[in-house]
């Protein structure tokens, strides 16, 4: 197979949204949409060839497939797949007489690369399929009790005529309210059952996307939700009230790209590159030091977690807490001082790693930082928050421990596997 063929599979099967514009912008029910979340069809010979990638790429350039079935065990009933294995079954299939459907093709590779678990590692549907949201108009957060370090409650609700327009006679739930079932099962299991979905690789990050993917998902990475309401149970924060709900999915979807000839919208390193220098150049008075290497580092893994940051700023109320938080330029950082007896206690809360800035994550540092040398340097303590944090830029998270640590600090290299492949690749770099 010629190492060219490689980068086709992002023309047959990664999409990336160049984002909505207002005037093509459709909300409608699932129910209703349904029809038009579909995949475009594909000829037996694209089928084979997105296979055989899928294959190549899973099998002879995934870096962390070997610890990933170590950690997570090549078992499909605690939800992982051994990658190299299943695109080999594939493949087969696709081969064999019958073959799948390009809809079973989909649905079959992207479970593959679901089931890995891993943020940085995605399958990215076509359009029209990939251009549909669902949600219903509140989110989740994890929380913690004296006596249960894993609640759920409801976090944020959406502007009140979601609710009038799409939830009509629908009891509006509260912020604070404690979420006890969701669609019959108990929380807890509720989560558990949909963990992998998330791709939180840890305990906690597959907690909190998993919360996340219970309220919202894109059909750019996640098929939409099997059934078209979802039945929840909470509790009262302020009556402790037991109350049930059945929200019905919604999806939002660009008029546009739902035609049969959409060409896929990829974003690319220049993009990045343009992104970086021009956050680079917003001011001379910069003592942050970062790497220099920076502006190669500076797209993102995780787009759908820009979308879902970008969906909730536009739509979603601020959440209560017990906290009162400061805004900032970046809607994603926010900080507080609490007072604690005689001492002061600075708070800082990054819910995202892919911030809403146009210009990447560059300025959040810098935001960062100028919290630290101001607002929040006459504290006795700091405090971190990132319980909720649902992902982005890795690079983002790389530097923030450079601004508490002395010398010159480093985010992390890449890696490569040691085979013939990437000899290939790197002797034509």
């Amino acid at each position: 197979m010629k190492i060219q063929h490689v980068l086709r599979l992002a023309v047959l099967s990664a999409s990336i949204c160049a984002g909505f514009t207002h005037a093509a912008t459709k909300t409608a029910y699932l129910a209703d949409a349904r029809p038009l979340i579909k995949f475009n069809e594909l000829t037996q010979q694209e089928k084979v060839l997105l296979a055989e990638q899928s294959q190549l790429f899973l099998r002879d350039l995934y870096v962390n497939r070997y610890q990933k079935n170590e950690y997570y065990g090549a078992n499909p009933n605690f939800g992982h797949i051994d990658p190299a294995l299943r695109t080999q079954e594939i493949l087969k299939q696709v081969k064999s007489a019958g073959g799948l459907s390009t809809t079973e093709l989909h649905k079959s590779l992207s479970q593959v690369f679901v089931a890995q678990r891993d943020l940085h590692l995605n399958y990215n549907f076509p359009f029209p399929h990939a251009t549909f949201l669902t949600f219903i108009p509140f989110s989740f957060a994890r929380t913690a009790s004296a006596t249960d370090q894993n609640e759920v409650r409801i976090s944020s609700l959406y502007h009140p005529s979601w609710f009038q327009v799409f939830q009509p006679g629908m009891r509006v739930p509260a912020v604070g309210d404690l979420v006890l079932e969701y669609d019959g099962l108990p929380i807890q299991q509720a989560v558990q059952k949909v963990v992998v979905n998330g791709n939180g690789a840890n305990l906690y990050a597959g907690f909190s996307r998993a919360l996340q993917y219970m309220t919202f998902t894109s059909q750019r990475s996640s098929l939409p939700p099997a059934n078209n309401s979802v039945t929840i149970k909470l509790k009262s924060a302020s009556t402790g009230e037991e109350y049930t709900i059945t929200p019905k999915w919604l999806v939002q979807y660009d008029d546009t790209k739902i035609g049969p000839t959409v060409a896929p919208v990829r974003a690319t390193a220049q993009m990045a590159l343009a992104n970086a220098n021009k956050a680079k150049s917003l001011s001379d008075k910069r003592t942050l030091a970062l790497p220099s290497d920076i502006q190669e580092l500076s797209l993102s893994n995780e787009p759908t977690q820009e979308l879902y940051n970008g969906f909730m700023a536009k739509n979603a109320v601020d959440s209560l807490g017990a906290i009162t938080k400061l805004n900032t330029a970046e809607s994603t950082i926010k900080y507080a001082i609490v007072n604690r007896g005689k001492k002061k206690v600075g708070y800082l809360s990054i819910s995202s790693f892919a911030p809403n800035s146009p210009q990447a994550f560059v300025p959040s540092l810098y935001i960062i930082e100028g919290l630290l040398r101001n607002e929040l340097a006459a504290t006795d303590a700091l405090v971190i928050d990132v319980r909720n944090n649902g992902g982005g830029y890795i690079t983002y998270a790389d530097m923030l421990p450079a601004m508490f640590m002395p010398g010159k600090a480093s985010a992390n290299s890449a890696r490569l596997l040691n085979n013939s492949l990437n000899f290939q690749f790197l002797s034509i770099m």
